[in-house]
């Protein structure tokens, strides 16, 4: 099995990734990469309203499913006995989504109608990811001053 990062991420250079003591290709993916092209998307976002938002979504979408692969993995590990070496490392947070509400803050200028009522769903969003999951998502002061802003 490979993670949904490493479908995207094989760039068939012959490289196989990192290899692990027991032999599989392991592809670590941090936050920090998916951060930075989300913060790309979200500067945009005040040019091209809609195609910001909509890319940093299906960004916080591939981190969720990468992070569901990654849980599945580590369970299967763990009913095994062994253990690979993969870290958990890669699910949506404050800073991710706060990046989400950035660009549609920024889109807000060109769409006043739509881009603000997603920006206060996303609130939502980041609560119930935080209570039901147990992810670092509960929203900040900055969250609700990007949705504010958003609204003005």
């Amino acid at each position: 099995h490979v993670g949904v990062t490493d479908q995207l991420l094989d760039d068939d250079d012959g490289d196989d990734g990192t290899e692990l003591p027991n032999g599989p290709r392991q592809m670590i993916v941090t936050d920090g990469l998916f951060h930075i092209i989300m913060f790309g998307w979200a500067k945009l976002s005040s040019k091209i309203s809609e195609e910001g938002p909509r890319r940093i979504i299906e960004l916080i979408e591939l981190m969720i499913q990468e992070n569901d692969y990654d849980q599945r993995q580590k369970q299967e590990d763990d009913d095994d006995g062994e253990r690979d070496g993969r870290m958990i490392s890669c699910q949506p947070s404050t800073k991710s989504y706060n990046i989400l509400l950035t660009a549609l803050a920024n889109a807000s200028r060109n769409d006043p109608k739509k881009s603000p009522k997603h920006a206060e769903s996303t609130l939502q969003t980041m609560s119930d990811h935080h209570s039901q999951r147990g992810w670092h998502t509960k929203p900040n002061s900055r969250s609700w001053s990007l949705v504010i802003i958003a609204y003005a």
